[in-house]
């Protein structure tokens, strides 16, 4: 498969079933890390084998996208992002949410641009789906995710933030 170049050292790639191991490692170090700062994390989301089932299940899921970041050398994986498109619950509605469900880098290739390239890539294509806004949740305190979203021009809202795709800004 053909990556989008972001950086001289990575790449972006959308996952395939290929890349099960790579994205279970991935998710895994993101429990530990919120597991780690007092974040309900269920035990079996801890287990590398349950978390390797999950993304196996839902990498075939109709309106699940997952994008890998990995390094051109090696190609080894340093961050991902997983996102969903919802419909909107009324058959007559057209409207469709996109919904950033994690985004994960690995703490030694943070602050490298890879982590915006991954919700670039994300928000072209859930844009190109037809949603017209996309929303996502962090943990409150969460200073770093906080600023990162703002930068990325997500608008505040309670415990929310939400990108507008259309309109002014």
């Amino acid at each position: 498969m053909v990556g989008i170049a972001i950086l001289p050292d990575s790449r972006i790639v959308r996952a395939t079933i290929n890349d099960v191991y790579t994205l279970a490692d991935l998710h895994l170090e993101l429990n530990q890390e919120m597991a780690a700062h007092s974040v309900f994390c269920p035990e079996e989301l801890l287990e590398w084998r349950t978390v390797e089932h999950l993304i196996r299940h839902n990498l075939g899921a109709e309106g699940f996208l997952v994008w890998l970041a990995r390094t051109h050398q090696e190609g080894d994986g340093v961050g991902f992002v997983s996102a969903a498109l919802d419909r909107a619950p009324m058959p007559t509605a057209r409207l469709i949410t996109g919904t950033i469900l994690n985004l994960y880098v690995k703490p030694a290739s943070r602050r490298s641009g890879v982590g915006s390239a991954l919700f670039q890539t994300a928000r072209t294509a859930m844009t190109a789906a037809g949603a017209r806004a996309i929303e996502l949740s962090y943990l409150n305190g969460n200073e770093r995710a906080a600023r990162f979203w703002s930068a990325q021009g997500f608008v505040p809202e309670s415990t929310k933030a939400v990108l507008p795709l259309s309109g002014p800004r």
